[in-house]
């Protein structure tokens, strides 16, 4: 259940099965959804909304998660807000992730935009800053589908080019 294993951790919020089941000495957090916040959690002025967002947080701080499984892979990673849905369940492709989904360790990013509806039929692409899968930082992605390059720091993304879906 939510919350089950906190030693010393106070001040927190959970709704939904398993959310910020992990948690136990993380503060001041939020985890609404199935298995928001649900890893070992230490962290500190989290929000995760949505199911699976922030679904492997340790230690990061200061996320702003919203949207399923936005944030999902973020182990370390602080001050990072990602705002867009995935398209979740078993067996999914990973470029139909939610924002900032593969982001471990960057911190200061901002990822705003889910899958394109394309995505959903069976397209590739991600949510935004979907492609960062490491130490990414400082980095900005804006719009549906604009999931950045791997191992960029420093860059402001906005929209994607094209004619077809979320363009």
């Amino acid at each position: 259940g939510c919350l089950q294993n906190v030693t010393t951790g106070s001040s927190n919020a959970a709704l939904g099965d398993t959310a910020m089941s992990g948690t136990t000495t993380g503060s001041n957090s939020v985890g609404i959804g199935r298995d928001a916040l649900a890893a070992v959690f230490t962290g500190q002025r989290v929000v995760a909304i949505g199911v699976q967002a922030g679904f492997k947080n340790t230690s990061g701080h200061r996320n702003t998660l919203l949207g399923s499984e936005a944030g999902h892979e973020i182990l370390t990673g602080s001050f990072n807000t990602a705002c867009g849905a995935g398209n979740t369940g078993t067996g999914i492709a990973a470029d139909n992730r939610g924002a900032l989904y593969n982001l471990v360790s960057g911190s200061y990013n901002i990822g705003i935009g889910g899958i394109t509806n394309a995505a959903v039929n069976g397209s590739s692409t991600g949510g935004a800053g979907a492609a960062y899968t490491g130490a990414e930082s400082s980095n900005i992605c804006i719009g549906n589908a604009t999931i950045g390059t791997l191992g960029e720091s420093n860059v402001m993304r906005l929209g994607t080019t094209g004619a077809g879906a979320g363009q």
